[in-house]
């Protein structure tokens, strides 16, 4: 896989993740507080109810459930034996089993494919027919549809602002791809001509920005300085050598060739040939450590 395909891929799919926590989060931020919303306004509706039912204890059970039962919504009265008493809706289509309880608690219950339902439990004591006397519970409960529905319009907004968003970010990637590999582009390219053409060109890195491609490529410019300057010494030190070495090597060869013209039956000429030839080898050795040691330096 490229590089550039690696850096796409990678802020794409980082950012996909990030929307996704993100749109996530106000998903479930908005329902919380949606819900805690309408567990507020069903509370202050029992609180309601329960004082009008103290203050009215004569009004008919029946008619005061029903013109306080919320908007798609249902309000019963349960006794010990979690058996609905009194029970009144308007509009609900939700099944919810009766439950008696001895404390005030507030739920959202969830209803298998159906919106879910707030529902409010609060015990009061009843005061008329057989249970009067009796804690009872009054739950009040109310489908929650609108809510189920705005739900659904959020979670196609924010799927539909998620793919909006992706767009510029794909965008930005490419963008930033292409920035990051162009320098190291024109960097390759450029190795490649040294190679090819045994060229020293260096990148130009007058207009660059100070960053690290920036270091790479000036690192670069000072490697091509460094090897042009070896090769260089190199060359000198060879056109050094042979020149230096021409000379004991030319006199070493004519008295081996003397040697062997006039050698036979001449100690003094064979003396002076050896004489020479050591001279000259001893003279080349001096020369090549003195090459040697200016070499190193």
């Amino acid at each position: 896989m490229r590089l550039r395909t690696k850096i796409q891929l990678f802020s794409s799919l980082f950012m996909l993740v990030l929307i996704v926590l993100i749109n996530t989060s106000i998903y479930v931020l908005f329902y919380k507080i949606s819900t805690d919303s309408q567990l507020e306004q069903l509370a202050e509706q029992t609180d309601t109810l329960v004082k009008t039912i103290k203050e009215h204890p004569d009004v008919t059970s029946k008619e005061l459930l029903r013109s306080f039962s919320p908007q798609q919504g249902m309000i019963q009265i349960v006794d010990r034996s979690e058996t609905a008493m009194k029970s009144s809706s308007q509009s609900s289509n939700y099944k919810l089993a009766p439950k008696f309880t001895n404390t005030e608690t507030q739920m959202i219950q969830k209803q298998a494919h159906e919106p879910d339902v707030a529902v409010v439990s609060k015990p009061i004591i009843w005061e008329t027919g057989k249970h009067a006397g009796e804690v009872v519970t009054l739950q009040v409960s109310k489908h929650l549809v609108t809510l189920d529905n705005t739900m659904t319009t959020l979670f196609y907004v924010l799927l539909a602002a998620s793919g909006i968003m992706l767009i510029p970010i794909i965008i930005a990637g490419n963008v930033l791809s292409r920035f990051l590999l162009n320098p190291i582009k024109a960097f390759i390219h450029t190795m490649r001509e040294n190679m090819k053409e045994a060229s020293w060109k260096k990148i130009d890195v007058d207009k660059r920005s100070r960053d690290e491609i920036y270091e790479m490529e000036k690192t670069f410019n000072e490697m091509i300085d460094h090897l042009r300057d070896n090769f260089e010494k190199q060359e000198i030190f060879v056109s050094d050598a042979s020149h230096e070495l021409k000379t004991p090597i030319s006199i070493v060869k004519s008295y081996a060739q003397l040697l062997e013209r006039r050698g036979t039956g001449n100690p003094s000429l064979v003396k002076e040939s050896i004489e020479a030839i050591d001279s000259e080898a001893d003279r080349m050795s001096k020369l090549v450590e003195q090459m040697l040691s200016t070499g190193k330096k």
